[in-house]
């Protein structure tokens, strides 16, 4: 493996990133600067005078491993393109390191079938660095170090990734994508519509009847399935929907909250099974506190680490979520007469930067409203027996 390189292949813009990628490897895997060619480093580029292409095919062929750096930028670069399609063609091993808020629909080329790891992930560089020992056969710096430098990338990486602000055109590149994933997304959010007002058929025809609540859950289980295939489609990334039921304790300034239905389950409550509180949980409390009319966040463990967010459940893996109110605003005394808030509409994922916080929050309040409809004859009526109870 004498003379043998690894290629850190990035868009110009992303300069900041591949710094501090190459420090990385420098400092956590003991391998020397003249075994990186990165083409933006000083020491580990492209020599002055020396003609581009010429020398980028000589090193390529002379290339052991690369790490493509896939940002938006990169997926912008056509010379980007032309390096990845360079590595495919020569098969040369590679480690796709993914930024967000780049995503898996995202990828294109010969990236569509390959395993792809994420930058803000700890255990996918410790495959890295894994993978750079078995190819330069470099000696083993001790864990500590790596951990060290690891931790430290972890730490800078936001403030790098930050440096590279993506250009107009990428940005308008990304909304075109979105558009038409939400285009994509469209025959699902069909299905979530004409789920519920098969649901609200049912009160219509039959009312509050046990003997149709079967019926009513089937079409209620349906409308969030699809919804969640719907965010699947228009994000790219797996999510989860629930709808929650709030109920007031009688005599106490408390409300609690609970599951009644949550996308891939079956089982739709209409008691209370390990209920909530909603003042111990920060996306509940600011709706219900009159702060917003929904909670949205991207990044939920730097909220909690920053003590700005609380969850009842410490160990919920989510980090990214939207949550609406399922309410009737009152505007009369006639309005009065009806129970004008029922719970939450909830969507989350376990990765971060998921969520658009204008076009994704407009589906979700058109559903939040149309669920009120759909949910408040039959809430209403659990509520009233649980109160005589």
């Amino acid at each position: 493996m004498a003379g043998k390189r690894i290629f850190v292949t990035h868009a110009s813009a992303d300069k900041p990133l591949a710094d501090a990628v190459v420090q990385l490897l420098r400092l956590g895997t003991n391998v020397k600067q003249r075994q990186i060619f990165c083409s933006s480093v000083e020491g580990a580029g492209i020599p002055t005078g020396k003609r581009l292409l010429g020398y980028l095919r000589k090193r390529l062929r002379n290339t052991a491993f690369a790490i493509p750096l896939i940002t938006e930028n990169y997926l912008a670069s056509p010379f980007c393109q032309w390096e990845l399609g360079a590595l495919w063609v020569l098969r040369t091993d590679t480690f796709p390191l993914v930024a967000k808020p780049v995503l898996p629909t995202s990828l294109v080329g010969p990236l569509v079938d390959t395993k792809v790891e994420y930058l803000d992930d700890a255990a996918a560089l410790g495959r890295l660095h894994d993978r750079v020992q078995k190819h330069l056969r470099v000696p083993h710096p001790t864990t500590d170090a790596w951990r060290s430098q690891c931790d430290q990338f972890l730490a800078q990486l936001p403030a790098r990734l930050a440096e590279c602000a993506p250009s107009d055109r990428v940005v308008t590149q990304r909304l075109n994508g979105r558009m038409a994933r939400f285009a994509d997304a469209a025959p699902h959010i069909h299905k979530v519509l004409h789920s519920l007002r098969d649901a609200a058929f049912i009160t219509i025809l039959h009312g509050v009847d046990a003997n149709h609540k079967h019926d009513f859950h089937d079409h209620l289980h349906a409308s969030v399935d699809e919804l969640e295939a719907a965010f699947r489609v228009i994000t790219g990334t797996p999510c989860r929907i629930c709808v929650k039921q709030t109920l007031p304790v009688k005599g106490e300034n408390k409300v609690q909250v609970f599951d009644l239905i949550r996308s891939g389950s079956t089982q739709l409550s209409y008691t209370v099974k390990n209920p909530d509180w909603v003042h111990e949980n920060t996306d509940f409390s600011h709706i219900l506190d009159g702060k917003g009319n929904h909670f949205f966040s991207n990044d939920l463990p730097n909220l909690q680490s920053s003590g700005k967010y609380l969850n009842s459940h410490p160990g919920a893996t989510y980090k990214s979520t939207i949550v609406w109110p399922i309410r009737k605003l009152v505007t009369s005394s006639i309005d009065q007469r009806v129970q004008p808030f029922l719970g939450f509409l909830c969507v989350d994922s376990e990765d971060t930067d998921v969520f658009d916080p204008v076009l994704d929050f407009s589906i979700g309040a058109g559903i939040a409203d149309t669920l009120y409809h759909v949910l408040h004859p039959w809430l209403s009526d659990d509520a009233a027996v649980r109160e005589e109870s």
